[in-house]
């Protein structure tokens, strides 16, 4: 009876390296592996050409592999970005697109658009918001576009 394994064949490199990124024990075991290649005398650079990183981070998992063990090998809880505006602010921003007409803040639109929304956001805020993260933030607050009725809260 044949055993049910994968071929790797049938898999991408892409798609393998994307495996072995989504669990921290495979992403430990590679940079275990990393630091092993270089204790076994392979330079930082041939590390990092085999495994496709930089060899200032081949150096910083050995590193860390010193002076903290296996443990020093696994990732760490990042803090992120502080948000740019608090729940109070969405809030308005969201009651303001709905119940608002841009009018209201001296545009002659009648209806919010995207890059409107930019503009009037950063003068309000006073933030830099790009395009992108403008609709990221509409998202976040639960509308979406819908043609001939502006913005509307996401179903």
């Amino acid at each position: 009876m044949a055993k049910n394994t994968l071929d790797p064949k049938e898999l991408n490199p892409q798609e393998i390296k994307n495996i072995l990124k989504s669990r921290q024990e495979y992403r430990v075991a590679l940079r275990l592996q990393m630091v092993y290649l270089i204790h076994q005398g392979k330079s930082s650079r041939e590390v990092a050409d085999i495994y496709q990183v930089s060899f200032k981070q081949v150096l910083n998992w050995v590193h860390r592999f010193k002076h903290q063990g296996i443990e020093g090998l696994k990732d760490k809880v990042g803090r992120g970005r502080k948000a740019s505006l608090n729940k109070k602010e969405l809030d308005h921003i969201r009651q303001t697109i709905l119940n608002t007409a841009p009018s209201e803040y001296g545009y002659t639109s009648k209806r919010w658009t995207g890059p409107l929304l930019l503009k009037w956001i950063n003068k309000e805020y006073k933030t830099e918001f790009t395009a992108t993260t403008i609709y990221k933030l509409l998202e976040k607050i639960g509308l979406e576009s819908q043609n001939g009725k502006g913005y509307v809260p996401l179903d």
